[in-house]
């Protein structure tokens, strides 16, 4: 089973933050989430790159504990508020996104659609 080795948060001020762990999840900032990026332990087909799984356009975003690894979520559910996800994973670590006007966010996902480096 494919498991999590790092994770990049895009954020509506032009930060960008990389971490592993739950304790790196916790001191991101709580607003301005635009993207985050999954990198996992497996490779594509071509061997070289990494699989990836994109989180965009949520209101919030969370980390949980799950039965054998990290539980990444997101969502855009009105009546799923912070609250509520917390609520439903106890230990969830929160943060909000934001959004950003069109060419803003293009270009953003431009720069996340071509990021493979290995910076973590």
């Amino acid at each position: 089973m494919a498991k999590v080795l790092a994770w990049k948060v895009w954020y509506a001020d032009g930060s960008k933050h990389i971490g592993k762990t739950r304790e790196e999840w916790e001191i991101l900032p709580d607003d301005g989430i635009l993207v985050i990026i999954l990198y996992y332990d497996e490779f594509a087909t071509d061997g070289i790159t990494r699989y990836r799984r994109v989180l965009q356009g949520s209101d919030f975003y969370w980390l949980s504990s799950g039965e054998r690894d990290h539980i990444y979520g997101q969502t855009s559910n009105i009546q799923e508020t912070s609250e509520w996800i917390e609520q439903r994973y106890p230990d969830a670590l929160v943060k909000a996104g934001r959004w950003v006007d069109d060419d803003t966010f293009k270009q953003i996902i431009e720069e996340v659609m071509a990021d493979y480096e290995e910076e973590w």
